[in-house]
């Protein structure tokens, strides 16, 4: 499992939407998504969509049920 890009470019305001590839045929239906700083970016746990607040850089941080964990980064 990863994001489809390493990095991604947001703007303070503008919502992105993020996504996640398998590697596999066995896509989860229970991902969770968190922002290492919420002050900069926040995330919908659920859906990985993007709600920048200010300029700054963060790691988006993507969870399966079993602990499957990818990452990417947000400027």
């Amino acid at each position: 499992m990863s994001f489809s890009q390493r990095e991604y470019t947001a703007k303070a305001g503008e919502p992105l939407k993020t996504e996640v590839v398998f590697d596999d045929d066995s896509a989860s239906n229970a991902l969770s998504f968190q922002s290492s700083d919420l002050d900069i970016c926040r995330v919908n746990r659920s859906t990985g969509e993007l709600s920048p607040k200010k300029k700054g850089t963060v790691t988006i941080t993507v969870k399966t049920f079993n602990h499957v964990a990818a990452t990417c980064k947000v400027v």
